[in-house]
């Protein structure tokens, strides 16, 4: 329906539009009353989920980081829908965003390394809306460093590391034991490791590419390297979850250099029919692509990133870790275009 003109389709819009902009002020409300002031001290966000259960702390943390960033890009939106005009309210209002979510980060402990694989979501979302405006891109490679580090350690000790087990009881009793065969069967498949390594070599930290390829060797070569991208038959699916849709992309080069990886994943992102063919994407509705995957825990497609990336590893290859790397392109409007 969206993309269709007629008297119905565009009075349905108009509702839609203001359901948008009622979501965004509940949303908006729920951040600066409920999640603002408890940013700033250490564990009170974590103490306020109120369970003896870490699973239940850890998902919760990271499930409001995800709200967080995607009411940023509602705002985003809004935006584009002034002609792209970004007053000073609205960079108020997103830099108001990044700095809750980033002091909820360095925080709270628990969100140091999700509990399961399917949280990168959450963690892509955050990640991706640092791209496109955060004004200290040190503090999201500071957390990228500690998620590399304690995933390393947690791996090698095979304690509380994340798993590709989704249920939530699978999650509570995890790790059941330290056998081989539970290790492999725990850790079948990774969008987690593929991320990181993705946006440690676009942001300049080689030497967190480095750690995940010798982890990669040396612990996971069962492992499936994979993310997702939307494929001929998402438009049908993606929005309602109907049935499975898109298209894997699998056996991704986790090496020391790290632009084959960046190299391929943009390769699988080339193809029309699939994220540039969704509704969503050609009426610039493109939050509802984030939203979807977010409520069905579906990979945040690399469509929205890679390119930034790429012109974020070409600006600083060869220049150490970059710890303070120059602005990447707009990781939103390359999605996009």
């Amino acid at each position: 329906m969206i993309g269709i003109e007629n008297a119905d389709h565009l009075a349905l819009a108009r509702v839609l539009d203001e359901l948008i902009k009622l979501h965004l002020i509940i949303a908006d409300q729920f951040i600066a009353r409920r999640i603002a002031p408890g940013a700033q001290a250490r564990d009170a966000l974590a103490m306020a989920v109120n369970s003896r259960t870490s699973v239940d702390v850890n998902t919760k943390l990271f499930d409001i980081i995800g709200r967080i960033a995607m009411t940023g890009f509602w705002v985003i939106w809004l935006a584009e829908q002034q002609q792209g005009v970004r007053t000073d309210a609205i960079a108020s209002s997103l830099g108001q965003f990044f700095e809750i979510g980033m002091s909820i980060i360095e925080n709270n402990g628990a969100l140091r390394l999700p509990v399961s694989d399917d949280q990168t979501t959450d963690i892509a979302l955050f990640g991706l809306f640092c791209l496109h405006g955060a004004p200290d891109g040190r503090r999201l490679t500071s957390w990228l460093t500690s998620m590399v580090e304690r995933y390393d350690l947690s791996i090698r000790s095979r304690s509380r590391y994340p798993t590709s087990f989704s249920e939530y009881a699978d999650l509570v009793a995890h790790p059941r034991h330290k056998s081989d065969e539970y290790f492999k069967e725990a850790t079948a498949g990774s969008t987690l490791v593929p991320f990181l390594a993705s946006w440690a070599v676009g942001l300049g930290c080689l030497d967190l590419a480095t750690r995940l390829a010798t982890l990669r060797s040396d612990k996971l070569q069962h492992c499936t390297m994979q993310l997702w991208t939307p494929g001929e038959d998402s438009e049908e699916h993606l929005y309602i979850n109907s049935d499975i849709h898109g298209r894997a992309i699998c056996d991704l080069p986790i090496l020391d250099e790290g632009k084959d990886l960046l190299e391929t994943i943009a390769d699988a992102c080339t193809d029309e029919r699939g994220f540039q063919a969704l509704s969503a994407a050609r009426t610039s509705m493109w939050p509802i692509i984030l939203l979807a995957c977010r409520h069905w825990r579906l990979p945040v497609p690399p469509n929205f990133y890679i390119e930034s990336l790429r012109t974020f590893f070409a600006q600083n290859n060869g220049a150490g870790r970059g710890d303070e790397p120059s602005q990447p392109a707009d990781g939103l409007r390359e999605a996009k275009e």
